[in-house]
């Protein structure tokens, strides 16, 4: 049974993002190119498309490899490991210095002894921090984790938002992707989606009666701090 006009009209449309998009690439470009025939196209059909992803795109065999890139970009929560490396002791400098050696110690770090997963008492968003051995990045290392830990004795962390994987599912809703997730990791629960960011709304409460009274007390803005610094 050839396309429609509309079948083929979608799937050009969902071809065409994902060669826009810029977070798919490689691999995972040509399997999704090839899902993205069957999904609307009904060609090749999607029961078996694990093989035929392989012939397609690896001339034979290989389906477990196409699982294996799949798995990849599963939908999780990933934690920063990018600061890691380097000791992230803050050190007061000026420009030309910063410029030149940045705004932390940026010492190697004194190996795993010396490394944790600090989490964010107000996202649960997880951060690989590290010092090198110098004593007072070793004091200011320690400081940070006793702080952190106290923060989180004090506020449970809310499970952080997924912010990683996810990318076919976003070309390819069509697809149950819960169950994909699933069958290829049966570990895996849906993570918590992080809200769409919308602009504050703030209103403005006049007193008439009471604008020149002292004894009204006025509104204060705060801001609270969570995170590793």
């Amino acid at each position: 049974m050839s396309a429609t006009y509309d079948q083929l009209v979608t799937c050009d449309q969902c071809v065409a993002a994902m060669l826009d998009d810029p977070t798919l690439a490689d691999d995972l470009l040509l399997i999704g190119l090839h899902w993205a025939r069957a999904v609307h196209l009904g060609t090749p059909p999607l029961d078996g498309i694990g093989k035929s992803t392989a012939r397609a795109v690896y001339g034979t065999g290989g389906a477990r490899r196409v699982w294996d890139i799949i798995r990849t970009d599963i939908r999780r929560y990933v934690p920063d490991t990018s600061m890691a490396a380097r000791c992230q002791r803050p050190i007061r400098r000026n420009q030309a210095q910063i410029k030149e050696h940045g705004e932390t110690c940026g010492h190697p770090t004194c190996g795993e002894a010396h490394r944790a997963l600090f989490v964010d008492p107000a996202d649960g968003t997880r951060h690989s921090i590290g010092c090198c051995s110098t004593p007072r990045c070793v004091a200011w290392w320690n400081g940070l984790r006793a702080r952190n830990q106290a923060e989180l004795a004090a506020h449970c962390p809310p499970e952080p938002a997924a912010n990683h994987g996810g990318i076919l599912a976003k070309h390819l809703p069509e697809l149950d992707w819960e169950r994909i997730y699933s069958v290829l990791d049966p570990t895996w629960v849906p993570p918590r989606e992080a809200e769409p960011w919308r602009p504050p709304t703030l209103t403005v409460v006049v007193d008439l009666d009471h604008e020149d009274s002292a004894d009204v007390p006025r509104p204060v803005l705060s801001v609270v701090r969570g995170g590793w610094r």
